[in-house]
């Protein structure tokens, strides 16, 4: 998915994380990850320590803060259901009152 992404084909003789890194040496880049569930190694990947970037990571699981090294933590409390329809509807916009929004929205 991040070779798709970066729009950047396999070659042969060059395994994927080398060809990430590469791609992204010298390069200024935000890296977000949603949801993480388990520990994930970025140099196993392609991301370097020595890249100019900042990783951003939400998880449901403190642990994985840990895990991943973070150099911040910051606990984000569950929105209401109330505050969730509202910003649900700022996003989508008066699309909420028609399908399929509608069935989403409840």
């Amino acid at each position: 998915k991040i070779l798709e992404q970066l729009s950047l084909k396999v070659e042969p003789r060059i395994q994927a994380e080398e060809l990430i890194s590469r791609t992204l040496e010298g390069k200024k880049y935000l890296l977000l990850l949603d949801d993480v569930s388990s520990y994930i190694d970025l140099c196993h990947i392609g991301f370097r320590d020595s890249h100019n970037c900042k990783v951003v990571l939400s998880t449901r699981k403190r642990g994985i803060c840990g895990l991943m090294g973070t150099d911040e933590e910051i606990k984000l409390e569950k929105l209401s259901e109330e505050d969730a329809q509202k910003l649900f509807r700022n996003i989508v916009g008066e699309q909420v009152d028609r399908p399929p929004f509608k069935e989403i929205a409840r």
